[in-house]
């Protein structure tokens, strides 16, 4: 019987069975690595804007330099948002569309995320000052009058001056004499062909293909009666079907005035419905409508009822990173200590410590750039506001390495006084280092006992 026992503790079924530590840990280790790089992924954001995307994809210019201005950032941090960007603004200027141009020639003159070039900035600008556009016109005047990028040329700079000075905001500031001397058409007399395809599905009823062709007709910054009229036809049209885009433009086009006259009561309707239907510009203007007493009775309960639906779906995606973080954390450590006491053998220990190794490298990473790291690389840097600058660096890739390092030491540094997670990340990283000195403070004990 002693000697089946014996049999029977030695089997190799036995030896090679796994056990549950060592399949919890495993998956474990594998979960901390899968949730390190989706954070990493949801940092670039590339994969959102679906709203705009598919009218972006099908060559809508409107679409195409909304989508490149939700991309666009101004901090120059993000490279490749950036660049996304560019490549919206230029396929939306490309097809005529006066916004898109000027902030093209906006980047090329100031050098904002881009190699500053004055010839390609004159370009754009004299594109959109072509097509009315007021900024560019004075910018373009100013190009001309300093000879940035082309020859200098006073007369072209005083015509492009005088006509942005001398029209009205409300008005296309277009160069034709022709369409100068032309007077504006009534909004009851216009006839609108173009844009034949998105007007036939808009005829048709499709809601979506309204509220965008109105976007067409639409613009903010300077009013024309006729496109004006024309723009809130067809808004009208797909408000009534309910689409909630169409529904907040009116809401804002009342409430500023902007296209028709201000009425605040019928802003608050629009909006109230675009809100009930999920848009989170109409419910923050909402909130503040509420609040404000504009167009309803001031309600401070209802108002903080708007503000708490708007900020809902923020604080549900703080609260699944909070729990991704306390998860990734004990994953982490739980990793950690089977390692240490050596409970994993063959492939589950090589994928937990490659694991590990990943995650421990990023926290220690993130300390050193949290406590000094960017001040020693990169001493030429200050802060304005809380800002990082690092101006003093004229090479564009070295001034693009040590703008993101001092933004994510801030960001560090701000998350370490809002939350504990910064210090746990610490600790972790401390413990990592003691991880790998760990075999050398083994080695030195075992010389001395000999």
């Amino acid at each position: 019987m002693a000697n089946q026992a014996d049999l029977i503790a030695v089997s190799p079924l036995r030896n090679h069975r796994p056990s549950a530590s060592r399949l919890a840990s495993t998956f474990l280790a594998g979960a901390f690595l899968v949730i390190c790089l989706k954070a990493g992924a949801e940092d670039v954001g590339l994969s959102g804007n679906r709203d705009l995307r598919p009218a972006a994809d099908a060559g809508d210019p409107v679409a195409q330099y909304r989508l490149g201005k939700r991309y666009y950032n101004k901090a120059c941090n993000l490279p490749e948002r950036n660049a996304e960007a560019l490549k919206w603004f230029r396929l939306s200027a490309a097809q005529g569309n006066e916004q898109a141009q000027e902030r093209l020639g906006h980047i090329y003159f100031t050098g904002q995320c881009e190699a500053q070039d004055y010839a390609e900035a004159a370009r754009w600008y004299g594109l959109a000052a072509e097509h009315g556009d007021r900024e560019a016109q004075l910018r373009l005047a100013q190009i001309y009058r300093e000879g940035l990028g082309v020859p200098v040329d006073l007369e072209k700079a005083q015509t492009w001056n005088d006509l942005a000075l001398h029209c009205r905001s409300s008005t296309g500031c277009l160069q034709s004499p022709k369409q100068a001397d032309v007077p504006p058409a009534r909004a009851a007399d216009a006839v609108f062909t173009d844009n034949p395809d998105l007007r036939a599905a808009a005829e048709r009823g499709d809601p979506v293909a309204q509220e965008r062709l109105a976007e067409r007709y639409y613009d903010e910054r300077r009013r024309d009666p006729a496109r004006d009229a024309e723009a809130l036809k067809w808004l009208r049209l797909s408000a009534a079907q309910g689409n909630p885009k169409a529904e907040a433009r009116l809401g804002y086009i009342y409430y500023t005035g902007r296209g028709e006259q201000q009425d605040f009561v019928e802003a608050a309707m629009w909006t109230k419905r675009a809100a009930e239907h999920g848009d989170q510009e109409a419910q923050r203007r909402l909130a503040g409508m509420y609040l404000n007493g504009k167009g309803v009775v001031a309600d401070r309960k209802e108002a903080r009822r708007w503000s708490d639906v708007l900020a809902r779906p923020q604080r549900e995606r703080d609260f699944r990173r909070i729990a991704l973080t306390f998860f990734g954390v004990a994953a982490f450590a739980f990793a950690l200590v089977q390692l240490q006491r050596d409970r994993l053998s063959g492939w589950q220990r090589r994928v937990v410590a490659a694991a590990v190794h990943v995650c421990g490298i990023a926290l220690l990473l993130n300390t050193l750039n949290t406590y000094g790291l960017p001040e020693l690389l990169f001493p030429k840097c200050g802060y304005n506001y809380l800002a990082a600058s690092c101006s003093a660096y004229q090479n564009p890739e070295t001034r693009q390495i040590a703008q993101s390092l001092r933004d994510w030491q801030m960001v560090n540094l701000i998350f370490r006084f809002m939350a504990m997670f910064g210090f746990i990340f610490d600790a972790l990283a401390v413990w990592y280092i003691t991880y790998l000195c760990r075999p050398f403070f083994q080695r030195r004990l075992a010389a001395d006992r000999d």
